[in-house]
Protein backbone atom coordinates (compact mmCIF):
# COMPACT_ATOMS: atom_id res chain seq x y z
CA UNK A 1 0.00 0.00 0.00
CA UNK A 2 1.71 3.59 -0.97
CA UNK A 3 0.66 6.89 -1.69
CA UNK A 4 2.64 9.89 -2.65
CA UNK A 5 1.63 13.36 -4.11
CA UNK A 6 3.01 17.13 -4.22
CA UNK A 7 1.08 20.21 -2.89
CA UNK A 8 -0.22 22.18 -5.74
CA UNK A 9 -1.92 25.05 -3.55
CA UNK A 10 0.11 25.15 -0.44
CA UNK A 11 -1.72 27.93 1.23
CA UNK A 12 -5.05 26.76 0.19
CA UNK A 13 -4.30 23.20 2.02
CA UNK A 14 -3.23 25.15 4.75
CA UNK A 15 -6.12 27.48 4.63
CA UNK A 16 -8.00 24.35 4.61
CA UNK A 17 -6.97 22.27 7.39
CA UNK A 18 -7.05 25.62 9.52
CA UNK A 19 -10.67 25.81 9.00
CA UNK A 20 -11.11 21.71 9.72
CA UNK A 21 -9.66 22.21 13.19
CA UNK A 22 -12.82 24.50 14.25
CA UNK A 23 -14.72 22.00 12.32
CA UNK A 24 -13.59 19.19 15.25
CA UNK A 25 -10.09 17.35 16.13
CA UNK A 26 -9.98 14.92 13.77
CA UNK A 27 -9.81 14.47 10.32
CA UNK A 28 -10.08 11.73 8.52
CA UNK A 29 -8.93 11.59 4.10
CA UNK A 30 -9.86 8.87 1.74
CA UNK A 31 -7.42 9.04 -0.94
CA UNK A 32 -9.26 7.36 -4.04
CA UNK A 33 -7.74 6.75 -7.26
CA UNK A 34 -9.08 10.21 -8.59
CA UNK A 35 -10.54 12.40 -5.66
CA UNK A 36 -10.04 12.73 -2.54
CA UNK A 37 -13.09 12.91 0.40
CA UNK A 38 -12.09 14.89 4.14
CA UNK A 39 -14.20 14.35 7.00
CA UNK A 40 -13.87 16.96 9.79
CA UNK A 41 -15.61 15.63 13.18
CA UNK A 42 -14.53 15.21 17.30
CA UNK A 43 -15.10 11.59 18.33
CA UNK A 44 -17.37 10.61 21.12
CA UNK A 45 -18.92 13.85 20.93
CA UNK A 46 -21.48 15.93 19.65
CA UNK A 47 -20.10 18.26 17.48
CA UNK A 48 -20.23 20.14 14.07
CA UNK A 49 -19.12 17.57 11.22
CA UNK A 50 -17.66 18.82 8.00
CA UNK A 51 -17.86 16.67 4.54
CA UNK A 52 -15.69 17.50 1.20
CA UNK A 53 -15.00 15.72 -1.80
CA UNK A 54 -11.82 17.17 -4.10
CA UNK A 55 -11.01 16.25 -7.51
CA UNK A 56 -7.54 14.94 -6.96
CA UNK A 57 -5.50 17.89 -9.23
CA UNK A 58 -7.29 20.93 -6.71
CA UNK A 59 -4.20 19.94 -4.11
CA UNK A 60 -2.10 17.96 -5.60
CA UNK A 61 0.00 17.12 -8.83
CA UNK A 62 1.61 13.83 -9.37
CA UNK A 63 -0.82 12.07 -7.26
CA UNK A 64 -0.29 8.29 -7.00
CA UNK A 65 -1.52 5.86 -4.55
CA UNK A 66 -2.09 1.59 -5.67
CA UNK A 67 -5.74 1.45 -3.72
CA UNK A 68 -7.78 4.08 -1.97
CA UNK A 69 -6.46 4.17 1.14
CA UNK A 70 -8.36 5.89 4.86
CA UNK A 71 -5.86 7.80 7.13
CA UNK A 72 -7.15 9.80 10.32
CA UNK A 73 -4.96 12.78 11.80
CA UNK A 74 -5.91 15.00 14.53
CA UNK A 75 -6.66 18.30 13.00
CA UNK A 76 -4.40 20.38 15.46
CA UNK A 77 -1.42 18.36 13.88
CA UNK A 78 -2.69 18.76 10.22
CA UNK A 79 -2.68 22.33 10.71
CA UNK A 80 0.14 23.15 12.10
CA UNK A 81 2.27 20.66 9.54
CA UNK A 82 0.43 22.55 6.33
CA UNK A 83 1.51 25.84 8.34
CA UNK A 84 4.98 24.84 8.50
CA UNK A 85 4.96 24.23 4.58
CA UNK A 86 2.28 26.95 3.39
CA UNK A 87 5.30 29.35 2.01
CA UNK A 88 7.79 26.98 0.40
CA UNK A 89 8.41 26.31 -3.31
CA UNK A 90 7.88 22.07 -3.54
CA UNK A 91 6.22 20.09 -1.23
CA UNK A 92 6.08 15.97 -1.76
CA UNK A 93 3.98 13.67 0.78
CA UNK A 94 4.69 10.40 1.38
CA UNK A 95 3.00 7.63 3.54
CA UNK A 96 5.59 5.55 5.42
CA UNK A 97 6.32 2.65 7.75
CA UNK A 98 7.79 3.64 11.11
CA UNK A 99 10.43 0.70 12.48
CA UNK A 100 8.68 -1.50 9.83
CA UNK A 101 5.63 -2.09 11.67
CA UNK A 102 2.54 -2.37 9.14
CA UNK A 103 0.35 -0.82 12.16
CA UNK A 104 2.62 2.81 12.49
CA UNK A 105 2.51 4.55 9.84
CA UNK A 106 2.83 8.42 8.74
CA UNK A 107 3.05 11.12 6.39
CA UNK A 108 6.52 12.62 5.49
CA UNK A 109 6.34 16.09 4.18
CA UNK A 110 9.59 16.83 2.18
CA UNK A 111 9.61 20.70 1.45
CA UNK A 112 12.13 23.38 -0.47
CA UNK A 113 12.20 26.51 -0.12
CA UNK A 114 14.48 29.20 -1.07
CA UNK A 115 16.12 31.61 1.23
CA UNK A 116 16.10 35.61 0.86
CA UNK A 117 20.05 35.25 -0.08
CA UNK A 118 19.02 32.35 -3.03
CA UNK A 119 19.85 29.58 -1.00
CA UNK A 120 17.64 26.50 -1.40
CA UNK A 121 16.56 24.67 2.09
CA UNK A 122 15.00 21.51 2.34
CA UNK A 123 13.31 20.46 5.32
CA UNK A 124 11.77 17.12 6.46
CA UNK A 125 8.09 16.77 8.83
CA UNK A 126 6.48 14.54 9.71
CA UNK A 127 2.90 13.42 10.70
CA UNK A 128 1.47 10.64 12.30
CA UNK A 129 -1.63 9.21 10.72
CA UNK A 130 -3.87 5.99 12.05
CA UNK A 131 -4.38 3.69 9.07
CA UNK A 132 -8.65 2.69 9.12
CA UNK A 133 -10.31 0.08 7.17
CA UNK A 134 -12.88 0.79 4.95
CA UNK A 135 -15.56 -0.72 7.70
CA UNK A 136 -13.72 2.06 9.95
CA UNK A 137 -13.97 4.42 7.97
CA UNK A 138 -17.87 4.16 6.79
CA UNK A 139 -19.09 4.67 10.30
CA UNK A 140 -17.28 8.17 10.03
CA UNK A 141 -19.65 8.99 7.43
CA UNK A 142 -22.13 12.14 6.70
CA UNK A 143 -25.66 12.07 8.47
CA UNK A 144 -28.54 11.80 6.37
CA UNK A 145 -30.07 14.76 4.88
CA UNK A 146 -33.37 15.11 5.84
CA UNK A 147 -35.95 16.73 3.16
CA UNK A 148 -35.29 20.48 3.94
CA UNK A 149 -38.20 23.37 4.73
CA UNK A 150 -36.81 26.04 3.27
CA UNK A 151 -33.11 26.52 1.99
CA UNK A 152 -31.74 30.47 1.07
CA UNK A 153 -28.60 31.88 -0.60
CA UNK A 154 -27.44 33.85 2.40
CA UNK A 155 -24.98 37.23 2.44
CA UNK A 156 -21.48 36.50 2.52
CA UNK A 157 -20.87 35.45 6.19
CA UNK A 158 -18.85 38.22 7.73
CA UNK A 159 -21.97 39.66 7.43
CA UNK A 160 -23.20 37.32 10.28
CA UNK A 161 -19.31 36.48 11.98
CA UNK A 162 -19.30 39.60 14.14
CA UNK A 163 -22.80 39.26 16.26
CA UNK A 164 -21.91 35.51 16.48
CA UNK A 165 -18.86 35.43 17.83
CA UNK A 166 -19.06 38.70 20.26
CA UNK A 167 -21.98 37.18 21.92
CA UNK A 168 -21.32 33.37 22.06
CA UNK A 169 -19.22 33.89 24.72
CA UNK A 170 -21.64 35.05 26.77
CA UNK A 171 -24.81 33.11 25.30
CA UNK A 172 -24.73 29.16 24.83
CA UNK A 173 -27.15 28.36 21.95
CA UNK A 174 -29.10 30.55 19.60
CA UNK A 175 -31.56 30.03 16.93
CA UNK A 176 -31.64 30.25 13.54
CA UNK A 177 -34.91 30.81 11.23
CA UNK A 178 -35.87 31.09 7.47
CA UNK A 179 -39.03 31.59 5.72
CA UNK A 180 -39.81 31.04 1.93
CA UNK A 181 -39.44 34.79 1.13
CA UNK A 182 -36.38 35.49 1.78
CA UNK A 183 -35.69 36.43 5.35
CA UNK A 184 -33.08 34.71 8.09
CA UNK A 185 -32.95 35.27 11.44
CA UNK A 186 -30.46 34.96 14.07
CA UNK A 187 -31.71 35.46 17.63
CA UNK A 188 -29.69 35.74 20.62
CA UNK A 189 -31.33 35.50 24.31
CA UNK A 190 -30.22 35.62 27.83
CA UNK A 191 -30.81 37.07 31.48
CA UNK A 192 -29.11 40.48 30.25
CA UNK A 193 -29.17 40.22 26.30
CA UNK A 194 -31.38 40.18 23.44
CA UNK A 195 -29.98 40.79 20.16
CA UNK A 196 -31.23 39.83 16.09
CA UNK A 197 -29.73 40.37 13.12
CA UNK A 198 -32.14 39.96 10.45
CA UNK A 199 -31.53 39.63 6.32
CA UNK A 200 -34.25 39.87 3.84
CA UNK A 201 -34.82 39.50 0.32
CA UNK A 202 -32.70 36.25 0.04
CA UNK A 203 -32.75 34.15 -2.81
CA UNK A 204 -33.77 30.71 -3.02
CA UNK A 205 -30.87 28.56 -4.65
CA UNK A 206 -31.57 26.26 -7.63
CA UNK A 207 -31.72 22.25 -6.09
CA UNK A 208 -31.94 19.27 -7.56
CA UNK A 209 -34.46 18.58 -4.80
CA UNK A 210 -38.02 20.02 -4.98
CA UNK A 211 -39.18 22.05 -2.03
CA UNK A 212 -42.62 22.47 -0.86
CA UNK A 213 -43.95 26.39 -0.63
CA UNK A 214 -45.47 26.33 2.20
CA UNK A 215 -49.33 28.32 2.87
CA UNK A 216 -47.67 31.08 4.76
CA UNK A 217 -44.30 32.78 3.07
CA UNK A 218 -43.82 34.35 6.27
CA UNK A 219 -43.18 31.08 8.33
CA UNK A 220 -40.51 30.78 9.85
CA UNK A 221 -38.89 27.29 9.76
CA UNK A 222 -36.37 27.06 13.19
CA UNK A 223 -33.49 25.15 14.81
CA UNK A 224 -31.87 26.14 18.14
CA UNK A 225 -27.90 25.54 18.22
CA UNK A 226 -25.07 26.29 20.01
CA UNK A 227 -23.63 29.61 20.01
CA UNK A 228 -20.28 28.03 19.44
CA UNK A 229 -20.59 25.81 16.97
CA UNK A 230 -22.29 28.24 14.40
CA UNK A 231 -19.09 30.63 15.89
CA UNK A 232 -16.92 28.10 14.20
CA UNK A 233 -18.79 27.67 11.10
CA UNK A 234 -19.01 31.45 10.48
CA UNK A 235 -15.27 31.72 11.13
CA UNK A 236 -14.04 30.57 7.78
CA UNK A 237 -12.13 33.75 6.91
CA UNK A 238 -9.24 31.18 6.07
CA UNK A 239 -10.75 30.06 3.04
CA UNK A 240 -12.07 32.29 -0.35
CA UNK A 241 -15.63 32.11 0.07
CA UNK A 242 -17.96 32.47 -3.22
CA UNK A 243 -21.22 31.77 -1.69
CA UNK A 244 -23.16 29.63 0.90
CA UNK A 245 -26.69 28.11 1.18
CA UNK A 246 -28.41 27.00 4.40
CA UNK A 247 -30.85 24.36 4.54
CA UNK A 248 -33.38 24.35 7.27
CA UNK A 249 -35.87 21.22 8.32
CA UNK A 250 -37.91 22.88 11.20
CA UNK A 251 -36.83 21.76 14.77
CA UNK A 252 -34.57 18.48 13.01
CA UNK A 253 -31.49 19.54 10.90
CA UNK A 254 -29.37 22.55 9.33
CA UNK A 255 -26.60 22.16 6.73
CA UNK A 256 -24.55 24.48 5.55
CA UNK A 257 -22.89 24.31 2.09
CA UNK A 258 -19.90 26.71 1.90
CA UNK A 259 -18.64 26.75 -1.89
CA UNK A 260 -15.28 28.38 -2.11
CA UNK A 261 -12.05 28.63 -4.45
CA UNK A 262 -9.43 26.18 -4.62
CA UNK A 263 -7.02 26.77 -7.66
CA UNK A 264 -9.04 29.16 -9.47
CA UNK A 265 -12.43 26.43 -9.25
CA UNK A 266 -15.62 27.81 -7.36
CA UNK A 267 -17.43 24.27 -7.00
CA UNK A 268 -15.32 22.99 -4.32
CA UNK A 269 -18.21 22.24 -1.98
CA UNK A 270 -17.92 21.91 2.02
CA UNK A 271 -20.65 20.93 3.50
CA UNK A 272 -21.15 21.06 7.26
CA UNK A 273 -23.67 19.95 9.30
CA UNK A 274 -24.99 21.72 12.95
CA UNK A 275 -25.94 19.57 15.39
CA UNK A 276 -29.63 21.16 17.50
CA UNK A 277 -29.33 22.31 21.03
CA UNK A 278 -30.80 20.41 23.70
CA UNK A 279 -31.75 22.01 26.82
Amino acid sequence: MSFSASIRDHIGFSDLATFAKKIGDNCVFRFDLDQVELAMFTAGSVSTMGFITLETDALFTRYRVEEAINLQVHSRDLRQMTNAVKRCNFTKITLKERGGEENERYLEFRSESTTVGGSTIEEVGELTVNLLTDREAVQIREPGKISPDVCLSLEPLCEYVNFVTRLSAKIPAITISASANGEFRLELSGPNVVAEHVSTGLSKPELDVEIPMPEDMDQLFKVRVRSKHLANVFSCEELDVKYTYVSIADNMQIVFFIFFNLQGRTQNSLTVHVPLFVE
